[in-house]
């Protein structure tokens, strides 16, 4: 018999796929300079948050988290596929877990965590909103500010929420073929339950607020002595009080 997989409600996939996300940021973001996509390959037939190197000329995917299947897919090496959900949450050691995962993908696990960018920084706090969330009844997800239906950026740009901030509005003024460029840079978290878009994040290392109250996660982060659980107790409650 093959091996049984327990299908998890999906504020606990995506909290998985998430904090998997980051830590692999952790490790290798500066190194390959690693990004954050939400991809719908297919034709947007999939919901998968990609992990590629923005090194060489085009884009590398290296794992592309599938969090409707909730499993995940090793690109850059042997295009291994993991039940990551299941595999993760029934691990002993979450660490040796991820090393498999690094290894399949033909990373090195022994590498020395460099100092944390402000990518890295918005990744953990985006993982941590995901966590807090886990037992809601709500269902919070992040939205790409381009709507990528084709791989790695390509698929127009989402106006509903580009427009409701002011630091991406000026997107929807420049020409078309620069608009998904510019937004892919942008998360934006939203209330599924509710539809209320609850702030944007600049995957460079800021938040924006609707009242355009603005974060800078490394400069707080840095006044957080560092820690990344300071760091967000400072701000989470700005987070739900817009």
């Amino acid at each position: 018999m093959g091996k049984k997989i327990t299908c998890y409600r999906q504020q606990i996939a995506d909290a998985v796929s998430w904090e998997l996300t980051y830590q692999i940021m952790r490790r290798y973001q500066a190194k390959y300079d690693l990004r954050i996509f939400e991809t719908h390959p297919g034709g947007g037939q999939y919901d998968c948050l990609s992990l590629c190197s923005g090194k060489g000329n085009k884009f590398k995917e290296f794992f592309a988290f599938n969090l409707a299947a909730q499993s995940l897919h090793v690109r850059r090496s042997e295009h291994r596929r993991f039940d990551v959900v299941d595999d993760y949450l029934q691990a002993e050691d979450p660490k040796t877990f991820l090393d498999l995962l690094c290894k399949s993908a033909g990373l090195d696990v022994n590498i020395k965590l460099p100092p944390s960018t402000g990518p890295v920084i918005a990744c953990g706090i985006m993982a941590k909103i995901v966590q807090i969330k886990i037992f809601s009844h709500d269902i919070y997800k992040f939205y790409m500010g381009c709507l990528d239906t084709s791989g790695i950026v390509g698929g127009g740009v989402r106006k509903e929420l580009v427009k409701l901030f002011k630091v991406t509005k000026p997107i929807l003024n420049i020409p078309d073929e620069l608009q998904d460029k510019k937004a892919y840079r942008y998360f934006f978290l939203k209330n599924i339950s509710t539809e209320k878009v609850i702030c944007l994040f600049d995957m460079k290392g800021f938040i924006h607020l609707s009242d355009d109250t603005e974060f800078d996660l490394l400069k707080l982060y840095n006044d957080s002595s560092r820690n990344i659980d300071i760091l967000f107790s400072r701000i989470s409650s700005n987070l739900w009080s817009k």
